[in-house]
């Protein structure tokens, strides 16, 4: 058996390497997309370029031609003689073939040389500094893909020679642009390049399979040669790398995990102890007053027989404070009791969506675009409407890809914080309203066909209220379209305090599908469909591990817990080098689980049509 499995597992690596061999295959170099001289069209553009390359000018008149034929305000260049252990992590992370249609793919970099759009520039929030190290370089390419995502793209440049790698940016590229995600794939990362070792070893000592483990090892160096040889990414190395794989890997690991880099400012301890005064007044004396008197009835139905269902922490931020959620034995409803007040509210969002916790947040919402453009479809599946308001809209992503699925709509954003002003400013949506949903609806009667709110009511301290301003806003005819978690999913029941959509203390209310066609009724709408299935993420699993596996390494490094000394720190290292495959192998088992979850009303989420009447 466990031979089998070995064997099945080389396969992978194997097929991973047919993969990565048609993502090189797909990038294009600069001279097969050169227009000519007789075609060009001029274009303003400004040269990002690392100390130490060179490009020419031969090389930049071809790169203006071709982003003006193509209509690209960015391109980056990848140098034709990239090293082979970071040509295969370029292309794991992108591929060219898709990257300029992915709206939310994350901006990648060769981390050599870009040219950039004078008019691209000019709707960043600032302008950006000449980038000088490989971070600020990934910096650079999260900016401008998310200003011009269906304009960025890379090639491929013979005439541009690539640096000497440096492993030790291994950890700062990672953090910055993955934030606490960084942290669980690099140490992951160890685990895959001492498994196929391990495997071999353990065999030769009997504790497993010899024939699979040097099946194992055996496909994980012959992948580079089957990724690279014969392609425009081959470079001379490519046999030295392919035979030396594990213990050149491991080198640079070692240096990435002994000898990092220094995060900049902005990411680093500075701001964390900037911050840790605010916070200290903030939590002093407990956490009483954050919250209001506790309920004895239900929030939906008025019943007295209220009990706490489930009693939580703040898995995530890990600030301080203890969470209940009740339920009605009536109605089934389950309510955040006692709940926070206004400050409370406050203090625990702050440095979630943004702040500290910006980055982080909006690369999990960046994560892919199946959810938006079901979302999208959803609407869609009446008739095409002519303005869509997207409420608790943050940063736009659901208004970027929905406007693939409707090109002909326009989309506006609502929300309470900065997000949706930089949502404009990206050209994510048209217009961007700043504030509460209750007090701006009277200034929105009339403007829009669709109101969505996705995973937006279940943070809400009224859902009532929200769902009596989309009905002030939407005409007789309109349509609202609303996304929450599932508490009837088996999740609930089997994970408990681990289900990640409890996510205290920021959801207050978590609706069942009854629950929410009486409220939507009362409203005023009349429920057109439901749709569980298709609405489910998932992610179950592997947020209940990483939930464990967190609490055993300790919080990490943040303002409103005490500065980790040297001993927490590396007890938190070693549980996350550790921690690190099974909580990835939990969100495989989401995705092999998925099917099922999707059966009848078993998924986490679920999704309401309804009509204004």
């Amino acid at each position: 058996m466990l031979t089998a499995l070995l064997l099945v597992l080389a396969v992978v690596i194997l097929m991973d390497a047919v993969k990565l061999r048609l993502r090189a295959g797909a990038l294009h170099r600069i001279e097969d997309d050169d227009p000519g001289e007789s075609n060009a069209t001029p274009t303003a553009i400004q040269w990002f370029v690392a100390p130490g390359v060179h490009v020419d000018e031969s090389t930049r008149r071809a790169v203006a031609r071709v982003m003006g034929h193509l209509r690209l305000d960015a391109l980056d260049l990848v140098p034709g003689d990239l090293a082979p252990s970071a040509a295969l992590r370029l292309l794991l992370a992108v591929d060219p073939g898709r990257y300029r249609l992915q709206r939310l793919a994350a901006g990648i970099t060769a981390g050599h040389a870009m040219a950039v759009t004078e008019s691209l520039l000019a709707r960043l929030p600032a302008p950006p500094e000449p980038p000088t190290t490989p971070l600020a370089f990934a910096e650079l390419a999260v900016q401008l893909k998310r200003h011009a995502c269906t304009g960025t793209d890379l090639r491929l440049a013979r005439t541009v020679h690539a640096l000497t790698e440096d492993p030790r940016w291994r950890r700062p590229l990672l953090f910055a642009l993955w934030g606490d995600v960084g942290t669980l794939l690099f140490a992951g990362e160890l685990f895959l390049l001492l498994f196929p070792t391990i495997a071999l070893v353990g065999g030769l000592f009997g504790l497993g399979s010899v024939l699979g483990g040097l099946a194992v090892l055996s496909a994980f160096h012959v992948q580079p040669l089957l990724a690279l040889a014969g392609t425009r990414l081959q470079s001379l190395a490519l046999p030295f790398y392919a035979g030396l794989r594990t213990v050149l890997d491991l080198r640079q690991w070692a240096l990435a995990w002994l000898r990092p880099r220094p995060l900049p400012p902005r990411l680093g301890i500075a701001p964390i102890d900037a911050l840790r005064p605010s916070y200290t007044a903030a939590f002093q004396g407990g956490t009483e007053r954050y919250f209001e008197p506790r309920r004895e009835v239900c929030w939906m139905c008025g019943g007295t027989h209220v009990g706490p269902h489930v009693r939580l922490s703040d898995h995530f931020q890990r600030k301080p404070g203890e969470f209940i959620v009740d339920r009605c034995e009536t109605c089934g409803h389950l309510f955040q009791n006692p709940r926070l007040n206004e400050a409370g509210l406050e203090l625990y969002y702050r440095d979630f969506y943004d702040g500290l916790g910006e980055e982080t947040m909006e690369r999990i919402f960046g994560a892919g675009e199946a959810p938006y453009a079901a979302r999208a479809r959803l609407g869609a599946s009446i008739e095409e409407p002519r303005r869509w308001l997207d409420v608790g809209g943050g940063h736009g992503h659901f208004a970027c890809v929905a406007r693939e699925v409707l090109p002909a709509t326009e989309f506006d954003g609502l929300d309470f914080g900065e997000a949706i002003l930089t949502a404009r400013r990206r050209g994510w949506i048209a217009e961007a309203y700043q504030g509460q949903f209750t007090q701006l609806a009277p200034q929105l009667v009339g403007r829009y066909d669709v109101v969505s709110m996705s995973h937006y009511l279940e943070h809400t301290r009224d859902p009532r209220k929200e769902l009596d301003a989309a009905a002030t806003v939407l005409p007789s005819g309109g349509y609202l379209v609303i996304e929450v978690p599932n508490p009837e999913c088996p999740y609930a029941r089997w994970l408990g305090r681990l289900w990640l959509p409890w996510f205290q203390p920021q959801h207050q209310h978590l609706l069942s599908a009854a629950n929410l066609e009486r409220l939507t009724g009362e409203a005023g709408f009349e429920s057109v469909r439901f749709e569980f299935g298709d609405a489910h993420l998932p992610v179950d699993l592997g947020f209940a591990a990483y939930i464990v596996a967190s609490r055993i390494a300790g919080p990490a490094e943040v303002p409103w817990r005490p500065r980790r000394g040297l001993v927490r720190r590396a007890w938190s290292k070693l549980v996350w080098s550790f921690a690190a495959v099974p909580v990835l192998l939990a969100f495989g088992a989401d995705a092999l689980l998925a099917p099922l979850l999707r059966q009848g009303r078993n998924s986490n989420a679920f999704r309401l049509l309804a009509r204004r009447r």
